[in-house]
């Protein structure tokens, strides 16, 4: 992740470890999947997140347990990646297999 992309998960915008760790995890797979998996315990991508965030993590695992929290976080996402285009999108990138891909902040 970039310095930027640190600073957009960053905990002082109220955040704790398990959203930080989510939204990190929004961020890199949105762009490359054109959505965000449900499951992400088990995904490859977090121990290297929770590395770069310094946070452990199994804290994924407390991750969106209020769905709305998820939604939030993919508007934020979106309009992170491409703010004049989100509003429009974010809801095709909430449905498996439709979405946008576009070159992102994680490489895999």
């Amino acid at each position: 992740m970039s310095p930027a992309d640190l600073a957009f998960v960053d905990p002082g915008r109220g955040r704790g470890p398990a959203d930080r760790l989510g939204l990190a995890f929004a961020l890199c797979t949105l762009p490359w999947l054109g959505f965000v998996p449900d499951e992400v315990a088990a995904a490859p991508p977090v121990a290297r997140l929770a590395e770069q965030l310094r946070v452990d993590p199994e804290v994924i695992r407390s991750y969106g347990r209020r769905a709305k929290t998820r939604t939030d976080h993919l508007r934020l996402v979106a309009q992170y990646l491409i703010p004049t285009e989100a509003p429009q999108r974010v809801d095709a990138a909430r449905r498996p297999g439709v979405g946008f891909a576009a070159d992102g902040p994680c490489t895999p």
